[in-house]
């Protein structure tokens, strides 16, 4: 399924009971970009008999059902497999890996557990029971990474709570940076703290400086209001994503740019896609529950909160369809796209390529592949050392020779080079393949010796226009049948 880009990400926080695929499904439509599932403890999935693994041809849907009673303990839809993060619950090495693999091929992330403070996690030595023995945590995460991400490609992270001091936050977060998870999320408050105190972002930039030095992305979670603030808190820290958990639960289209819906609108929203994934009946009262929370017209409240049957549903909101296509108007997500880069000097243009402003940019524009040609005589250590920082955010870094040219070329979407590389340039025209070309005044900007872009665009103590901002000017200008332009 490809590792995930965590990158610029808003996203639907795990949460039990709330976390369903009705409320996942809504919130991808609403706007969200990656989506947590509730917790699901690891000897759930292989305590007694194993999980099985069904297709549900009724609802087109992945379901994972536990003999002998059947019952469903998690359900995929594919429109939101590759957006969808597993969140396990475990104290054991060994059963994490055992329950992670039964799913890894069909979501995009696993993601351990280590900040639910709840008695029954934490008395198990899970969740916020981890944090008390960190040896623990570190093996768990190291297994996860060893046998089930790298070998079904899968994003492995964790979510934590803040420790009783900074010193110890982040001497805890720098041990998980080295296990070789892709992300961490931060509740940014104690184990401690109800989620009616306010959330502590005192050293979060502390935290998301400390992960850079390690290419792993941060995540924060706590007292994000939607999709407005979540945007401000990225900017603000220099996140990657944010995780909303309350407000999502009370109006799950908070994710929405233009702003939520009444929660009338939201509770019909949700009660046709519960009917169309055939979500369980006492899940989706429950949720509605929720939804109607506040004002909220009395008689339709009451008829819910009295329903026996999705019948008695139907009838509360006035509802006399058996299904909707709800589920099949969530916006697909971006066709991934490969673009090549063919200058002089690869080694320059790495470097010009390696900062977090151009990462976060590319993968924003859905490349998730670039192809750099290597000329003869150059050395490889560049592109080593810069894999894992491309990684990082979502992108595949490959080295191009003259041999497999031909081959890359076609497989590239847009392809930028200097004019002087005639050869590039007659292949990718014979390819009929768009080409974005550099000037030698343009690329006097990548050539010159610089500091490091500070922020998106912006050399530190530079009044001229730099690498980045011309690359993505020629990108945002370019129109073509590919769609390169976001």
């Amino acid at each position: 399924m490809g590792l995930l880009n965590y990158s610029n990400k808003i996203c639907l926080a795990p949460m039990v009971r709330i976390g369903e695929l009705p409320t996942r499904l809504l919130a991808l439509r609403y706007g969200a970009n990656l989506v947590w599932g509730p917790e699901i403890v690891d000897k759930a999935l292989v305590g007694g008999s194993l999980v099985q693994r069904i297709v549900n041809d009724r609802v087109n849907c992945i379901d994972f059902v536990k003999p002998p009673t059947n019952k469903v303990l998690f359900r995929v839809h594919p429109l939101e497999a590759n957006r969808l993060v597993f969140q396990l619950g475990s104290a054991s090495p060994d059963l994490a890996v055992q329950a992670a693999k039964l799913v890894a091929d069909d979501v995009a992330g696993i993601d351990l557990n280590c900040g639910c403070p709840k008695h029954f996690s934490v008395h198990a030595g899970m969740g916020a029971g981890l944090l008390k023995e960190p040896d623990r945590l570190i093996s768990i995460l190291q297994a996860l990474v060893k046998e089930v991400g790298i070998p079904h490609n899968v994003s492995i992270s964790c979510k934590i709570r803040l420790l009783e001091t900074k010193e110890k936050t982040l001497a805890l977060i720098e041990r998980l940076c080295s296990t070789g998870i892709r992300a961490i999320t931060i509740h940014c408050r104690t184990t401690p703290m109800r989620n009616t105190e306010p959330a502590h972002r005192e050293y979060l930039q502390d935290i998301v400086d400390l992960c850079k030095k390690y290419n792993v992305a941060v995540l924060a979670n706590g007292d994000v209001s939607g999709y407005e603030e979540g945007k401000k808190l990225i900017e603000k820290y220099g996140l990657d994503g944010v995780l909303i958990a309350r407000a999502a639960e009370k109006n799950v289209s908070c994710f929405r740019a233009e702003g939520p819906l009444s929660n009338r609108d939201l509770a019909l929203d949700y009660l046709k896609m519960a009917l169309e994934v055939e979500n369980n009946f006492g899940n989706t009262k429950y949720c509605l529950t929720q939804i109607m929370q506040g004002a909220f017209r009395k008689d339709v409240r009451q008829a819910a909160q009295c329903a026996k049957s999705y019948d008695d549903l139907k009838n509360a909101f006035a509802m006399d369809q058996k299904h909707s296509d709800a589920s099949g108007v969530i916006y697909a997500p971006k066709r991934e796209k490969s673009i090549m880069f063919a200058f002089g000097s690869s080694s320059k243009l790495l470097k010009a390529l390696s900062n977090e402003a151009t990462l976060k940019q590319l993968a924003a524009f859905s490349f998730t592949k670039v192809f750099v040609y290597k000329p003869e005589g150059e050395k490889s250590e560049d592109f080593t050392d810069c894999s894992e920082k491309f990684k990082s955010h979502g992108v595949n870094l490959a080295s191009v020779s003259s041999d497999d040219l031909a081959l890359k070329i076609d497989q590239a979407d847009l392809i930028i080079c200097s004019k002087e590389e005639q050869s590039i340039s007659f292949e990718a025209s014979s390819s009929h393949k768009q080409i974005l070309y550099f000037t030698s005044s343009e690329l006097a900007s990548l050539y010159n010796e610089r500091e490091e872009l500070n922020k998106a665009g912006n050399y530190l103590g530079s009044q001229t226009e730099s690498f980045y901002d011309i690359l993505f000017n020629k990108i945002k200008g370019t129109n073509t049948k590919k769609e390169v332009t976001i």
